[in-house]
């Protein structure tokens, strides 16, 4: 398993569909794509694997750790097949769905879906008792090119490849912030520098906490850290002392 960034972070920024209505936009999410691929024993790709996590951090800038949540895709070497929706496809929380932010995810996945052109695109189904969210969801999946047929009363999704899937525009309340590969590792770095600051602000608390008990009693503070450091030479010293004293005696 080799993971590596198949593209930079990006940010995406979603402005309100109405400027009067704050509650409907404004949103800042971090993306963060991930791939790992799998090898075969003969050293070929066996499968891929793509994650791409997502987070609000307009919203929950003080909240830590930020919630993480994720799209993903995979594509299996030997059935030369490629599912666009790994798992379950859906946005969290709620308040982002129908803002273009699904719509520019599936456009990243389908970038990377391109590595494998003649790849057979997995059916996806669309089973919920709902007739209004199966047509919301066809809806969705058909910007993309995939057309479902209705077989004894289900969705049935046709056969197509990957190089006839489609990527429509994003919507015009969606902009997208590439950040260059560097740019994420100096936030790693000064991230790593933050958690290596607290760790060091934290022993000098500890350390200036010790030295208010030594200047508040100095003596018995000096004792009792002596003793601390020392209890095991004590205690061996005594042992000897000991042994020796019934030594002595019994020699006597």
């Amino acid at each position: 398993m080799t993971p590596y960034i198949p593209h930079p972070d990006f940010l995406i920024s979603v402005a309100p569909t109405d400027p009067e209505d704050p509650a409907s936009g404004k949103w800042l999410l971090h993306v963060n794509p991930r791939e790992e691929r799998f090898n075969a024993s003969d050293g070929s790709l066996d499968e891929s694997k793509l994650y791409l996590r997502y987070a609000d951090v307009s919203r929950n800038r003080y909240e830590r750790p930020i919630k993480y949540e994720y799209f993903d895709a995979n594509y299996i070497a030997y059935r030369n097949t490629l599912s666009l929706v790994a798992t379950v496809l859906f946005l969290d929380p709620a308040e982002l769905r129908g803002h273009g932010v699904g719509t520019c995810m599936m456009n990243r996945i389908i970038d990377w879906a391109q590595e494998w052109p003649e790849a057979k695109v997995s059916a996806i189904d669309i089973l919920d008792p709902d007739p209004d969210t199966v047509a919301r969801r066809k809806h969705f999946y058909g910007k993309f090119g995939l057309v479902f047929d209705d077989k004894d009363g289900k969705p049935v999704m046709r056969e197509l490849l990957v190089s006839e899937l489609i990527k429509p525009e994003n919507v015009s309340t969606i902009t997208i912030h590439d950040l260059p590969v560097g740019l994420m590792r100096l936030s790693l770095a000064n991230n790593e520098q933050k958690r290596r600051l607290s760790l060091n602000t934290n022993e000098i608390d500890d350390m200036k906490t010790q030295w208010n008990k030594f200047t508040a009693r100095p003596v018995r503070t000096g004792l009792s850290h002596w003793f601390s450091n020392n209890l095991f030479s004590l205690m061996f010293c005594g042992v000897f002392l000991f042994f020796g004293a019934c030594l002595w005696i019994s020699v006597k």
